[in-house]
Order: structure tokens, then C-alpha cells, then sequence
């Protein structure tokens, strides 16, 4: 950033900042009676070749993302949305199938209108909730087969020697009193 008025409300951003993003107004009247909060934007991606866990992020605010290692020992990483649908309930149903409110926490899991599934009529400003899961490993040296381990909608893993276990998280991504 640089300028700020406080007495007039007013922000200048150097083009890096509105780049990382990519979503600045069309028109600075887009600006009107809105809300500005700072982020800092983290991308979190699966190394697959080295199993490690990785994070884009801006860290010395030049404007570009610098990569570094999060965890070592991740297998699979997972994330299903979850929404709350006309009728509200406040509620995200979940049956672990096709025709509930969460996305990609089922095979075959689609976002799309007339579809038969539980998100058809699901709109982009009702996502409530998110699940992030992965899947951890240690060489164990034990001589039996692997149990294969299952994430959310993701691919079963299994690895000979190694000993392979789910961790899932889930938060929200709003204030609940919104949804009251």
C-alpha cells in the first residue's frame, strides 16, 4: 500500500498487492459501501514425487509468491466444501453420498445445475464450511499388505512398508450468526 487517508477512507495499492489476487473492480465505484480486509493468500498443494506438503505465499511482500515446505510425509491431500442450500437450515447435511450439502466428499461429486445431486440448486455465497484432510505416513517395516486409506472423494492409498493414517479438519468459513 502506499498511501492511506483515514479521514477520507481511501487506499492506494501498488499493482503487486491487486495482482496476487486478481479480482480487482472493474471501476472504482465497485469500492462504494464496501468492505476492504487485508489477506495474506496461501496456496497449499501436494508435492506428490517427495510427499510434501507445500505453501505459496507472499512472505516478503514483493508481489510474488515464494514456495516453501509445510510437512513432510503427506500422501494425499483432500478438501470438500460444504453448503447450506435452499430451504436454510443452518444445517450442512452430510450422508456421504451424492445428495447431500457437501462437495467432494463423495465419488462422482459434481457442482452442477440439474445434475440429480444435493448441490443443484447450490449458489457460490451459500459455501459455509470446508473440510481439509490429508493423509500422513511413516515406514513401519511391517512384512503384511497395507490397509488401503480413503480421503473424502480422493483415490485409495496404500504404500508397502509404511503405515498410513487420515486426518481431517474442518472450519468455518463464515461468522455462524450470519447463517441465523
Amino acid at each position: 500500500m502506499t498511501d492511506l487517508d483515514l479521514a477520507r477512507c481511501e487506499a492506494t495499492l501498488e499493482p503487486a498487492y491487486t495482482q496476487v489476487l486478481d479480482l480487482a473492480p472493474a471501476s472504482d465505484a465497485a469500492w462504494a459501501d464496501g468492505v476492504l480486509v487485508v489477506v495474506r493468500v496461501q496456496t497449499l498443494w501436494l508435492r506428490s514425487a517427495t510427499d510434501e506438503l507445500m505453501i505459496d505465499e507472499d512472505e516478503d511482500g514483493d508481489g510474488e509468491a515464494e514456495t516453501r515446505i509445510a510437512a513432510d510425509r503427506v500422501i494425499d491431500l483432500q478438501a470438500a466444501l460444504g453448503y447450506d442450500v435452499s430451504p436454510w437450515d443452518w444445517r450442512i447435511r452430510d450422508t456421504g453420498n451424492t445428495q447431500d450439502e457437501w462437495l467432494y466428499n463423495a465419488p462422482g461429486d459434481t457442482f452442477a445445475a440439474n445434475d440429480g445431486q444435493g448441490l443443484a440448486t447450490a449458489r457460490l455465497d451459500e459455501l459455509r464450511m470446508v473440510r481439509f484432510g490429508v493423509i500422513v505416513g511413516a515406514p513401519s517395516g511391517a512384512q503384511t499388505p497395507p490397509e488401503p486409506v480413503q480421503l473424502l472423494n480422493g483415490p485409495a492409498r496404500s504404500r508397502p512398508g509404511w503405515v498410513l493414517r487420515p486426518v481431517l479438519g474442518v472450519t468455518g468459513l463464515r461468522n455462524y450468526d450470519i447463517m441465523r
